[in-house]
């Protein structure tokens, strides 16, 4: 029984060897030991083991309390207590410079009260020189009036930000003028450029006649011309701020065409105005635009049929020439197919065209005008032309 404690003796203290319990646990189950190894009715074996428990605890706690003398930590003993008593002046003038917001060798560095005075009044000093200098490049504002050449000065009481920002804002101004006149010039020289091109290309008659077509008529800005069509011999191509185009005339003739190839959009023919950039703009419509008018007129359509769920619809990503689209404003005008099962179950394939007035394509609102679907129609068609 003696030798069981004297192992479990041996084990918690070395357990706790770091702690000065540690130590007086490792003696209890050293002497524990060395009793149970001289006691002739116990075989030994607990004292002997608790016996070498205890000197391995023993030897780790005088380790740990020579590692913590030379390092200068605290060892913390059983009962929770601080063992080192002799804190060094030092600590204690370092917390009490540390509350006051300084560290002892500060000390050494400390400015007096004096001193910063004498560099806040160096400080103001500087910046008083600084906004004089600034004050020399201020420029004074110029009345307009030749007669009276008047120069008006800022008031004595303006700070220096103040004319600062004075001039900054002048200097913004005169820069946009600038600008301005830049960009001004820059469209006489286009306009002027044009003129000479189509003069050159039309001769002078034609080529001022195509030019007030084009620029006063149409409205078209910005115009370049690029060369001749690769299609025929009297078809020139241009581009705009607004779109490319072409204008179909002869030299020393007449002007007889002006027309986008691509989009079918005609702007001059045969000595009429069909459609000015207002007009264009109004009836362009954009990819995402077209999608969204697409999705609008299906959903019309679906709503008319027998049974909405069996509809295909052309896609507008790989049949897009299946499907015609036409706007003017807020007015849209779709025109495709749609194949559904009857009231039989047979697929049947029907045309259809749909005419809405846009509310709002973000939230795909609209208010329907006119559908015709198999040749039944409901509302009343508008020409868009």
């Amino acid at each position: 029984m003696i030798g069981i404690l004297s192992l479990i003796f041996g084990i918690i203290g070395t357990i706790f060897s770091y702690w000065y319990v540690g130590i007086f646990l490792c003696v209890v189950g050293l002497v524990l030991g060395i009793v149970d190894l001289s006691d002739s009715f116990s075989d030994g074996k607990n004292g002997l083991l608790g016996l070498l428990m205890s000197i391995l605890g023993g030897i780790l706690s005088v380790f740990f309390v020579i590692s913590d003398i030379d390092s200068g930590e605290l060892m913390v003993s059983w009962n929770g207590g601080n063992n080192n008593q002799n804190e060094s002046p030092k600590n204690d003038d370092f917390m009490k410079f540390h509350k006051e917001g300084w560290a002892p060798d500060q000390e050494e560095n400390e400015v007096s009260s004096s001193e910063q005075e004498e560099e806040r009044i160096e400080d103001e000093e500087e910046k008083e020189i600084s906004n004089k200098e600034e004050e020399k490049k201020t420029p004074y504002w110029v009345n307009e009036s030749k007669e009276e050449n008047a120069i008006e000065e800022y008031p004595k009481n303006a700070t220096v930000e103040q004319k600062k920002q004075d001039s900054e804002l002048d200097e913004g101004n005169l820069y946009a003028e600038s600008m301005e006149e830049d960009s001004k010039e820059d469209k006489v020289e286009n306009k002027d450029s044009l003129l000479t091109v189509l003069q050159d290309i039309l001769g002078e008659d034609t080529g001022n006649k195509t030019f007030d077509i084009l620029v006063n008529q149409i409205g078209f800005t910005d115009v370049v011309y690029i060369g001749k069509n690769s299609v025929g011999t009297n078809n020139f191509d241009f581009q705009s701020n607004e779109c490319d185009f072409t204008v179909t005339a002869f030299k020393d003739d007449d002007v007889y065409r002006i027309f986008r190839p691509s989009k079918g959009t005609v702007f001059y023919e045969n000595g009429e105005i069909k459609n000015t950039i207002e007009d264009y703009e109004s009836k362009k419509i954009g990819s995402d635009d077209r999608i969204s008018y697409y999705v609008m007129a299906q959903e019309i359509v679906s709503g008319a049929l027998k049974n909405p769920k069996s509809a295909k619809f052309p896609s507008i990503v790989t049949h897009p020439e299946e499907i015609a689209m036409q706007r003017k404003g807020n007015i849209v005008a779709v025109k495709s197919y749609v194949e559904s099962k009857n009231d039989f179950g047979v697929e049947v394939r029907n045309d259809w065209l749909v005419e809405f007035e846009i509310v709002d394509v973000g939230t795909y609102s609209y208010n329907l005008l006119y559908a015709n679907m198999g040749g039944e129609e409901i509302g009343e068609f508008m020409d868009l032309d």
